[in-house]
């Protein structure tokens, strides 16, 4: 049985593990932003982003409701690889 310190110390090694992950997963979008000639910070904003990939990559708007789509998630992420 393991006791409380223990418990913490786990949950603040996963908690530094993910907040490294987020931290490097926003670096790169950034980079992938300022590559295609988008401000790095709209790689912040979490729906704008969505937007501005599709505007990246010509895609008509109303393609940013296939991504928020129940049915259509796993199509429509497919569809952006277009």
């Amino acid at each position: 049985m393991l006791d409380v310190t223990t418990w913490a110390a786990l949950a603040g090694a996963y908690l530094s593990v993910i907040l490294f992950l987020v931290a490097v997963l926003l670096i790169a979008s950034w980079k992938i932003f300022i590559k295609a000639g988008q401000p790095g910070w709209a790689a912040l904003i979490p729906f704008y982003n969505i937007y501005v990939y599709t505007q990246v990559l010509s895609r008509p708007k109303w393609w940013i409701l296939l991504y928020f789509s129940v049915l259509c998630r796993s199509s429509g992420r497919w569809l952006f690889c277009l």
